[in-house]
């Protein structure tokens, strides 16, 4: 069988009807490619017949599958690495009144299709030698590709070209679901997922070969430059399913509201906190998930993470709101001395005195340091005690200092606050007995131990115990030490404290 009767007969198999004319310019385009193959090297197919199947009936069956599902292809099109010219080539031959941009990077490739054009006399392509960005503007309605990069890549990568509402067209082998899987099917939609085999002549026979084939088109759902903030590119798959708030001014409210929440004040008043550190986030995800409001993340945080961070509380809290904050807005924070993510979490909220029945063990802590007062609740949650009383002098139990210094225990405590002017009063009534940590009081060795239940009042290292709080109706004791200093560290005092009392 002649050329022109194989070229003729393929075409027919894929439903198109070829002049003459476009016969013999896929004829010449043959002895083109056969040519410069040698030279360039840019396919290992060299046979007649399978030039034709793997190449142009490749090409030119796009068409065939279009017009079976009434499809247009808009154009300028734009063919992105084209390579070879394919599929551009083929489609621009039966398609003289649409115009093709063939973008190729490679100079000898495209000093190649140049010759093409200008030997074919195809006035509607035109080859650009460029490697394309996302910020790079060819403006076309239609991008078509074969075998160039992933889906979603080039999804990005066209992203300033092609318009919204325009198609991108992938020519795929079967195994692409992963591909399909990472594309963005909110900004994306796919409009056609069709399989389909190359036709194969054997003699008289028409066979369907094992050339598996899969055509994808998916319409843009997006406006131009939309991946020119860095955020979109990066999270480009995660936003299909939650939607995230980009926060990059210092004027904006959530932020500033984020800002608050580092001081005591707007803790005590929102009833809100910021916490971070793997174990403490996977620990309050796994009691407290109703009390997680938001998750703030920065560039540092990967789309791989936010999925498996989504996918871990989807199910546990529905409702948890996203937050991207642009590094530079953390630059003054504490917060950026960790890594992301944070959580802004509701916190339970600190109770008057009135409300505590003094039928536990409890703990007294007028510390000023936000890290001896988390270490002191370490240790009383270690020691089974949850109820800690706070007094004028007491630092808010929930900035992030004393939530990392706790290892989260705050959040399994309950804390009340003591006024001022009751304290002395109040705790003098108490029905357990009351120890205070002191440098004066009795060796901690010889006291007569509570028989349950008991409160234990510690006072900031250096400063001691507030003078109201030396009342006469508590119990005085001391550490003993072998070589006097002025104190022990708060946090250790406390620990040994404890343990004499409970043992």
């Amino acid at each position: 069988m002649d050329v022109f009767s194989l070229i003729k007969r393929y075409t027919q198999l894929i439903s198109l009807d070829l002049s003459k004319e476009q016969i013999t310019l896929f004829y010449e385009f043959y002895l083109l490619l056969k040519a410069k193959n040698e030279e360039i090297n840019f396919t290992r197919i060299h046979s007649l017949e399978e030039i034709i199947r793997k190449h142009f009936i490749d090409s030119l069956i796009v068409q065939t599958i279009l017009d079976q599902h009434h499809i247009l292809i808009p154009d300028p099109i734009m063919d992105l690495g084209t390579g070879g010219g394919f599929p551009g080539i083929p489609l621009a031959i039966i398609n003289p009144e649409k115009t093709f941009l063939l973008i190729e990077s490679r100079i000898n490739r495209v000093e190649y299709l140049k010759e093409v054009k200008e030997r074919l006399k195809l006035n509607n392509i035109e080859v650009l030698h460029k490697t394309l960005t996302h910020k790079d503007e060819v403006l076309c309605k239609s991008v078509i590709t074969r075998a160039f990069e992933s889906i979603k890549d080039t999804a990005i990568r066209t992203d300033s070209s092609l318009e919204k509402e325009g198609l991108l067209i992938f020519l795929k082998g079967p195994n692409c679901e992963e591909e399909i899987q990472q594309m963005n099917h909110k900004n994306f939609e796919l409009i056609l997922n069709y399989d389909y085999a190359l036709p194969m002549i054997q003699g008289d026979d028409i066979r369907t070969s094992k050339d598996i084939r899969k055509l994808l088109i998916y319409r843009k759902k997006i406006s131009r430059k939309y991946f020119h903030d860095p955020f979109y590119r990066k999270y480009f798959k995660i936003t299909e399913k939650i939607y995230i708030k980009n926060i990059s001014s210092p004027q904006n409210e959530t932020y500033k509201f984020i800002k608050k929440l580092f001081h005591s004040k707007e803790i005590q008043k929102t009833g809100k906190t910021i916490i971070c550190g793997e174990k403490i986030i996977n620990e309050f995800m796994n009691h407290f998930p109703q009390n997680l409001l938001s998750i703030i993340f920065t560039n540092d945080f990967t789309e791989e993470k936010l999925i498996q961070f989504y996918e871990s509380i989807k199910h546990k809290n529905p409702h948890i709101e996203y937050i991207y904050l642009h590094k530079e807005l953390l630059r003054d924070s504490e917060i950026m001395n960790y890594p992301p993510p944070y959580l802004m979490v509701k916190i339970n909220p600190i109770q008057n005195i009135s409300h505590f029945k003094f039928d536990s063990s409890f703990l007294v802590l007028p510390l000023q340091d936000p890290i001896n007062l988390g270490a002191c609740i370490r240790s009383s949650y270690a020691f089974g005690i949850t109820n800690i009383i706070l007094t004028k002098e007491s630092c808010n139990p929930f900035l992030l200092k004393s939530i990392r210094s706790s290892a989260g225990t705050v959040f399994h405590c309950n804390f009340y606050e003591l006024n001022f002017e009751q304290r002395k009063e109040i705790l003098s009534k108490s029905p357990l007995p009351i120890y205070v940590l002191d440098l004066s009081g009795e060796n901690i060795h010889t006291i007569n131990k509570p028989s349950s239940f008991f409160g234990l009042i510690i006072g900031e290292e250096g400063r001691g115990i507030p003078k109201d709080l030396l009342s006469k109706d508590f119990h005085r004791i001391s550490i003993p030490m072998k070589n006097p200093i002025d104190s022990l560290n708060v946090s250790v005092a406390c620990g040994i404290a404890l343990f004499y009392l409970q043992t």
